[in-house]
């Protein structure tokens, strides 16, 4: 992402209702690792740190692992004292010197610079000490690419089906994999599919999903945090976003 994107993230991420609720749906799949307080958590590609601070506060340790030096800055103004930034690479996480609990992979293996997705889960696996979790929140369904997507990178989504299989392989069981956003697929698939793809010439190149407007940013808010209610129980068959929590096997 550019540095305005990052910029950006950094004043948007603690209270946009987007981040606000991803944070939430995030938190019903933390609740399934025991002793969360006793445990390390990597968060590769950790952007501007909003999900180290806001997210996984409740982790005894939390190190994130960043290439771009504009993110990094606006990550280290937000560390505690058990918190550290690191810059490295997820195509090459050998340089990770500290085996850990848990991993973080929040839109990250959507990225253009993700040179295999395979490759970055293998390494994961052996990053992770022995029944490590792997945490994962992504773009769901190709078909929803959108001016968004160009803007932040990505170069593809994700099923439930194909990103599981791919962790069966890395050596990791599931515990929980749903979609979610299940209310704003239905808007998504308008804008991007369709309205996006009818009118390209006259869309901005700006972050246009990240415009806010109060009265509707209170409304998708209410929409997606309804999801935690049926998250806690089950799973949701159709959604804009996947999320996946994954355990280690060897």
């Amino acid at each position: 992402m550019s540095e305005n994107e990052f910029t950006l993230y950094d004043r948007l991420e603690k209270d946009y209702w987007w981040f606000k609720a991803r944070r939430n749906i995030l938190s019903v799949f933390l609740s399934h690792i025991e002793k969360i307080e006793e445990k390390t958590i990597l968060e590769i590609g950790c952007g501007a740190g909003g999900n180290l601070k806001y997210l996984f506060p409740d982790f005894l340790k939390r190190i994130g692992l960043e290439i771009n030096e504009t993110a990094i800055k606006y990550a280290r103004g937000k560390i505690t004292d058990n918190t550290k930034i690191i810059r490295g690479d997820a195509n090459d996480l050998g340089t990770v010197q500290e085996r850990v609990n848990c991993v973080a992979l929040l839109d990250v293996l959507n990225h253009k610079n993700i040179k295999s997705v395979n490759s970055v889960l293998v390494q994961v696996n052996k990053l992770l000490k022995k029944d490590g979790y792997l945490l994962i929140s992504d773009g769901a369904f190709n078909f929803l690419e959108g001016s968004h997507s160009e803007n932040v990178d990505s170069a593809r989504r994700f099923t439930i089906k194909e990103l599981t299989s791919k962790l069966i392989k890395s050596n990791f069981r599931i515990i929980k994999a749903s979609y979610w956003g299940f209310s704003l697929f239905f808007i998504l698939f308008l804008k991007r599919a369709i309205f996006e793809r009818l009118f390209r010439k006259r869309i901005s190149n700006k972050s246009n999903d990240l415009v806010s407007i109060p009265i509707i940013d209170s409304i998708f808010y209410f929409l997606v945090n309804s999801e935690t209610i049926v998250l806690k129980k089950g799973d949701l068959p159709l959604g804009a976003s996947l999320a996946i929590l994954a355990q280690k096997t060897d």
